[in-house]
């Protein structure tokens, strides 16, 4: 049953009270510049280290050295999106903080992104589970998603990206944590879906508030209709998208089954776009339909980007 959490002057979120989780894997350089940009929007900031060289680590300690508020926590190995981002809404649950940012390494967040996603949940009577912040590709900087209406300043929408999700923590900790057996790819969905059953709205914001990446695009011509099929990934994401996505789909039919239904389509579409777009075409397909067996079966076994995790 959903939690009703009326919206308040008092409970809107802000610099004292809201936090940002940064999960990294491999990040790259400018993933310092990014840290940059949202502390200085928030009270603290939470960065799980999946894995990353000690250069890397250790430029990221010094950025974050100027607030004892700030934290890293490294794993030993890559434990995946789902789990990451539970280790840090677990951190976080242990302050005072009433709002959590969740941000991927490779998002560049505007100047005032705290403030216009406080301004749009001003406009709101009841809190949503996830307000998410529209964002800007950052190939050809389009943005993501255009409203309605002109005029609105939010949207309700089925599923948000998981980047650029606000959340408040107790309605949080209603909805549950993330699975983390999906490891990656269609967190953001089952989580999304797993809200709405209970009654919670999820939303986005009209106006694009950072910039954001998914998958490996380009700016062809050839490029644009492959992203209108799929976002392009390397071989082994796509047993997690085929998995992920079926079982997603399967657990959610009953309750909404039109958007399940374009999940089963949007499977398809992915094998389109492999057949006629994309390299590695069999090694794709197989990881492809290993995903779709497994999903079918709900069978959670150790996928291809967990193996070099399992000790011998």
């Amino acid at each position: 049953m959903m939690m009703r959490k009326i919206i308040t002057n008092s409970n809107l979120p802000n610099k004292s009270n809201t936090c940002a989780i940064v999960t990294v894997y491999l990040p790259e350089a400018d993933i310092l510049h990014h840290i940059d940009k949202i502390k200085r929007q928030v009270h603290h900031i939470v960065v799980i280290n999946n894995h990353c060289d000690q250069d890397t680590l250790n430029a990221l300690t010094r950025i974050l050295s100027d607030s004892s508020s700030n934290s890293i926590t490294t794993n030993s190995f890559n434990m995946g999106l789902a789990y990451a981002l539970n280790q840090g809404i677990e951190i976080v649950s242990h302050t005072n903080m009433e709002w959590v940012l969740l941000l991927d390494q490779d998002t560049v967040v505007d100047d005032n992104i705290i403030m216009e996603l406080s301004k749009t949940i001003s406009t709101m009577s009841i809190m949503p589970a996830i307000l998410g912040a529209n964002y800007r590709n950052i190939n050809d900087d389009s943005v993501a998603f255009h409203c309605k209406q002109s005029k609105n300043i939010y949207q309700n929408k089925a599923t948000v990206i998981t980047s650029g999700s606000l959340l408040n923590l107790a309605l949080a900790r209603h909805i549950g944590p993330f699975r983390s057996e999906y490891f990656i790819d269609s967190i953001d969905h089952e989580y999304c879906m797993r809200a709405r059953s209970l009654g919670y709205e999820i939303c986005i914001t009209c106006k694009s508030l950072m910039t954001h990446s998914i998958g490996v695009q380009g700016n062809t011509f050839i490029n644009r209709i492959q992203c209108l099929l799929s976002h392009p990934h390397n071989p082994e994401r796509k047993y997690y998208v085929a998995r992920n996505t079926i079982v997603t789909a399967k657990d959610y039919i009953h309750k909404f089954p039109f958007w399940s239904i374009r999940q089963f389509l949007r499977i398809l579409a992915d094998l389109l776009s492999t057949v006629f777009f994309e390299d590695k075409k069999k090694q794709r397909i197989l990881f492809t339909m290993s995903g779709l067996i497994d999903g079918l079966k709900s069978n959670f076994k150790t996928g291809p980007l967990e193996i070099d995790n399992v000790e011998p």
